[in-house]
């Protein structure tokens, strides 16, 4: 990787951090910038308690501020690893997690995604769906899955790439 990027894509979960630490290694290897990505979606239908006024003053500053806070802490952890780092922060209304991360790595020229995967299988994964799965289908550049952190283990990635 000569030019380009390496787009990670974090939450707040286990998974999200295993993949920054994959980001980190990949970066280090191939002296690339690291694009940490979150997708701050709205709650759908809110909490059903709040009216959208209430939504828009109090509750979306506040998940901005907390998704701030969360790229920063990312950024830092990666540059103390010697890894230039650059936070986004994406606010999608409309669309899926999915399409607002592959819209981001076509926009910053990303080589490759990474993103965590929380492995679910069965009724869990058919009922609440995988982003990260999305992602790997419809990206167009490489993307590794990493899993969350076992017991003190590093996760285990899995690289999947279309053709």
């Amino acid at each position: 990787m000569s030019s380009g990027c390496i787009l990670v894509a974090i939450d707040d979960s286990d998974a999200a951090t295993g993949a920054l630490d994959a980001a980190a290694r990949m970066a280090r290897t191939c002296a690339t910038p690291v694009r940490v990505v979150h997708v701050l979606m709205p709650p759908l239908g809110g909490h059903g308690f709040e009216t959208p006024a209430v939504y828009l003053r109090d509750m979306l500053p506040r998940a901005r501020r907390e998704a701030g806070a969360l790229l920063q802490r990312a950024c830092e952890s990666l540059a103390a690893r010697g890894v230039k780092a650059q936070p986004c922060l994406l606010e999608d209304r409309v669309g899926r997690v999915c399409d607002a991360i592959l819209a981001e790595a076509d926009a910053c020229g990303a080589e490759f995604i990474v993103m965590g995967t929380q492995g679910r299988s069965g009724m869990q994964r058919l009922v609440l769906g995988s982003q990260a799965e999305q992602v790997a289908r419809l990206s167009p550049v490489p993307v590794l899955l990493a899993r969350a952190h076992m017991n003190g283990a590093s996760p285990e990635p899995r690289a999947s790439q279309q053709t």
